[in-house]
C-alpha cells in the first residue's frame, strides 16, 4: 500500500554482520517485510533473503504489517497510507531512514524532523488498545555493522522480547448492562465493524438482524437469515447494466475467494450485492477512503492465504490511473483476477 512499486523481502535468513534488526522481527513472527527501497535502509535488506508488496497483511492474520522505507520523499509518500491505516484500524509498522545520529542537524541529505510528520497518526504499540500504525525511526548508522560504529557512539543495552500487547476486555457490568439493553428492546438491531472478528456462539440462536460493515463483513457467511441485504432489482434493458453483471459474478465467485475493492461509486455498489464469503474475506481501504490500494492489498492476500481466490474489483477512476499497479502482479506471476 506503499506505492506501485513496493516490493516485499521474505525473511528467511540472517547474515552475519546485520543480525540484531532480523532477529527481532524474527522474534515477534513477522515472516514479511515491505520496503520502498532507498540507500538510508539498504543495511536493513541486505539482511533478508529473496524479493515479491502491509496494511492487508494484519487484517488476514494474527501478525502485524511491517514496512520500510527510505528518508524524507520516501516517508513523505506514506503520510496518506499511514493515515487510511491508522482510521481503518490496522496495526501496522513502519520503520523509516534517516540521516545518522552523527550527522543530525548539520546539512546530511534529506535530513528533516520525520518524527513531527507522523506524531498526530502513530502511537506506541500497534496491538494494544485500538490497532493504530507505529512510527520508528532508523538513523542508518544503527543499521551500520556494529564495530564501525562502536567507537564513535555508545549503545546501552535494549531488551528486544515482543512485549505483549494490552486486550481491553469488557467488565461485567458493562457486559451485564448491554445484556439488559438487548432484552428490553422491542426491535433490536446490531451494527458491527471492523473490531467484531470473533464470531458469537449465540449469534444464531438470538436472531437478531446484524447490518455488517467494513472488515466485519462475513462474519455470518454468505447466505445467513439474520443479515441485511440489499433486495436486486430485475431489469430487462438491453444495455450492458452494471449491476447485472455484478450479480451474474456473484453467482460465479467461488467459496474462497478474497474480495478486495478500489475505486468509489462502482464498488460502493458492487458492496452491495457480493456477499463475503467469509470472515475475513472483504478487503477495501476504509473509512479514509484512499484509492489505489487493490495490487497491494492483492499480494498480501496472496501471501498470507496462497490457496485463496483473490479478487481485485476496481472501478473507472483507479483503473485510468493505476495501470502501473498491476505490474507486482505481473512480475510476480501470481494467480489473481482483476475485474474492472
Amino acid at each position: 500500500m506503499l506505492s506501485s512499486y513496493n516490493s516485499c523481502v521474505v525473511i528467511s535468513h540472517i547474515l552475519d554482520f546485520y543480525t540484531k534488526e532480523t532477529i527481532i522481527f524474527l522474534a515477534h513472527r513477522i515472516p514479511y517485510l515491505f520496503d520502498l527501497f532507498g540507500g538510508h535502509i539498504s543495511a536493513l535488506l541486505v539482511a533478508c533473503d529473496k524479493h515479491n508488496t502491509g496494511d492487508a497483511v494484519s487484517r488476514l492474520s494474527d501478525k502485524i504489517g511491517v514496512c520500510v522505507v527510505t528518508t524524507r520523499p520516501g516517508l513523505i509518500n506514506t503520510i496518506t497510507t499511514i493515515k487510511n491505516t491508522q482510521m481503518a484500524e490496522s496495526p501496522l509498522l513502519l520503520l523509516g531512514g534517516c540521516a545518522s545520529n552523527l550527522s543530525k542537524g548539520r546539512g546530511a541529505l534529506q535530513d528533516i524532523d520525520h518524527m513531527s510528520l507522523f506524531k498526530s497518526i502513530s502511537i506506541f504499540i500497534a496491538q494494544s488498545r485500538t490497532p493504530e500504525p507505529v512510527f520508528v525511526e532508523f538513523p542508518i548508522d544503527v543499521l551500520y555493522p556494529f564495530h564501525l560504529v562502536e567507537c564513535e557512539v555508545v549503545f546501552d543495552e535494549q531488551i528486544c522480547l515482543p512485549i505483549a500487547p494490552e486486550i481491553p476486555y469488557a467488565s461485567n457490568l458493562s457486559i451485564e448492562k448491554a445484556a439488559e439493553l438487548v432484552r428490553s428492546a422491542k426491535t433490536p438491531v446490531c451494527l458491527l465493524g471492523n473490531q467484531s472478528i470473533l464470531p458469537s456462539k449465540n449469534r444464531q440462536s438470538m436472531g437478531i438482524p446484524r447490518f455488517l460493515g467494513s472488515m466485519s463483513r462475513g462474519l455470518l457467511g454468505r447466505n445467513n437469515p439474520i443479515q441485511f441485504h440489499r433486495c436486486g432489482l430485475e431489469s430487462t434493458v438491453d444495455h450492458l447494466n452494471p449491476v447485472h453483471v455484478l450479480q451474474e459474478l456473484e453467482n460465479q465467485l467461488p467459496d474462497n475467494a478474497i474480495l478486495i475493492s478500489d475505486d468509489g461509486d462502482f464498488v460502493a455498489t458492487a458492496a452491495y450485492i457480493f456477499r463475503s464469503r467469509g470472515l475475513l474475506t472483504w478487503l477495501d481501504p476504509g473509512v479514509f477512503g484512499t484509492l489505489g490500494v487493490g495490487t497491494e492489498f492483492a499480494l498480501d492476500a496472496k501471501l498470507v492465504r496462497s490457496e485463496a481466490s483473490v479478487w481485485i474489483i476496481y472501478g473507472s477512476g483507479v483503473a485510468k490511473g493505476g495501470a502501473n499497479g498491476q505490474l507486482p502482479i505481473s512480475f510476480g506471476d501470481l494467480p489473481i483476477v482483476i475485474f474492472m
